[in-house]
């Protein structure tokens, strides 16, 4: 086999590699995300579960509906966390990817302007200098694609095509192999106005252990701007409520707008209906 057809397979062994396992990851993060949705419909629904119970005066059922919404919530929590991490790495691998197919470009480029420069050589030198600009700027574009070597200075008058593809190759093994992902953060950038409430709230204890459910936590004084904005709220829809969209449209926390409406209710300022 020619090192060229070698060097070729070996390109296209790694990116199928690295497309199978965007794949199976999409794969495992769609069931992930399924499974989060599936949890975060329980928990609205136990959410509406205390509060009709608060309502009733009911307090033991409320309690153990709450406990219940509270270990949901951790569920949750470990599920989004899971399926962040899930998403960095399957755009990690995205990036890698593509970066692999930018350089493989990129070494083609550079073996047509080494063919020019033989064909060039004995030209004047301003043709010449012409040649060098093309080659300072093809270096120039390597060097922003991911970085790939700073210290690599290419020459397109000794370096193959092939030999720049294979640098850029051993470039990609290296990071798959020993660079670590980033950890994931808290709040996805690029989510709607909805995930992005859901996301903060359900993320926003961090590691921390989340106290047990207690109603005596809402017995407190009246008037907190939120507590009039969601009484305002809950009103304007006739009693009825769901606390992700009020979440949104209070641009609060989720988890703040749940307390205050089980104070509200606990405190008979607002009634909701089903």
């Amino acid at each position: 086999m020619k090192l060229g057809s070698w060097r070729s397979k070996k390109e296209e062994d790694i990116r199928t590699k690295v497309s199978d396992a965007i794949r199976k990851l999409e794969y495992h993060r769609r069931e992930v995300e399924t499974l989060r949705h599936r949890l975060e419909d329980r928990r609205v629904k136990l959410f509406d579960f205390i509060v009709y119970s608060v309502q009733r005066q009911e307090r033991d059922r409320a309690t153990v509906y709450a406990n219940e919404h509270v270990e949901v919530k951790k569920i949750i929590r470990v599920l989004m966390t899971c399926e962040l991490a899930l998403t960095q790495v399957i755009l990690r691998l995205e990036s890698i990817r593509d970066i692999g197919d930018a350089m493989k470009e990129m070494g083609h480029a550079f073996s047509v302007i080494k063919g020019v420069g033989q064909v060039l050589s004995g030209l004047s030198t301003d043709v010449m200098n012409v040649q060098q600009d093309i080659q300072n700027t093809l270096t120039e574009t390597m060097a922003e694609l991911g970085q790939v070597a700073p210290t690599l200075t290419i020459d397109v008058n000794t370096s193959s095509g092939e030999e720049i593809v294979e640098e850029a190759l051993r470039y990609l093994e290296g990071e798959i192999a020993s660079k670590e992902l980033p950890e994931p953060v808290n709040v996805a950038p690029d989510l709607n106005a909805f995930d992005r409430v859901r996301r903060t709230a359900l993320l926003a204890a961090g590691d921390d252990e989340e106290d047990p459910f207690k109603i005596d936590v809402y017995q407190s004084k009246r008037s907190e701007p939120l507590e009039e904005a969601v009484s305002n709220y809950v009103n304007s829809k006739g009693g009825r409520l769901n606390v992700y969209e009020a979440a949104v449209a209070l641009n609060a926390p989720l988890d703040d707008v749940e307390k205050v409406v089980l104070k509200l209710v606990n405190e008979g300022r607002i009634k909701v209906s089903g």
